[in-house]
């Protein structure tokens, strides 16, 4: 999450709770704004892999040979970075890692709420699925908002099993393909 100075004004006392479970960065070696928009991607990618790890450990402890992979996690921020997407076989790999949170969520919501820990900005999922994200940033409001309702519709397909991973990539593609793109190179 990036706190920008709206969010800062309007909740005045947010700095100074003590327990605040917030890392604070200071952006002036960002030179542009989308600089700063992929680190936060970056740092929310983290924050997931962060968590993947705790479920893996959990699992360790358990002595179960459970263990959910968070390579593609690192790949992502390499995209994130470079400007660049994933390719097919690497999208595949993400979006059945997808399954598998879901897949755990599904289990540890019995005893504690996980959906959070696992999410990424959709603007990520539309990063690494080929997006420039300044063309992104060009769309109107509604047009942004459609494409995030849609998408949201056929993430949870995916991840609930509902639909085959190569075919929601099909599909993700398709609809996202509203934003005028370039080839972007893969990662």
């Amino acid at each position: 999450m990036i706190l920008n100075k709206e969010f800062l004004k309007e909740n005045r006392n947010f700095i100074n709770e003590t327990k605040a479970p917030f890392l604070v960065l200071d952006l002036k070696h960002f030179q542009y704004y989308n600089d700063v928009e992929r680190f936060g991607f970056a740092v929310e990618v983290l924050n997931v892999v962060n968590s993947v790890s705790w479920v893996n450990k959990i699992c360790q402890d358990l002595n179960s040979s459970y263990c959910i992979d968070t390579a593609v996690f690192y790949e992502i921020m390499d995209c994130l970075f470079a400007e660049k997407c994933l390719d097919h076989s690497r999208l595949a790999s993400y979006f059945k890692v997808q399954q598998d949170l879901e897949n755990i969520s599904i289990i540890f919501q019995k005893v504690t709420e996980t959906d959070r820990n696992f999410e990424l900005p959709i603007e990520v999922d539309f990063i690494i699925l080929g997006v420039d994200l300044e063309k992104y940033h060009e769309l109107n409001d509604d047009t942004k908002s459609d494409l995030h309702d849609d998408y949201a519709v056929l993430f949870s397909k995916v991840r609930s099993n509902v639909i085959e991973v190569s075919e929601f990539i099909l599909q993700a593609k398709e609809l996202l393909s509203v934003i005028e793109t370039t080839e972007p190179e893969l990662v």
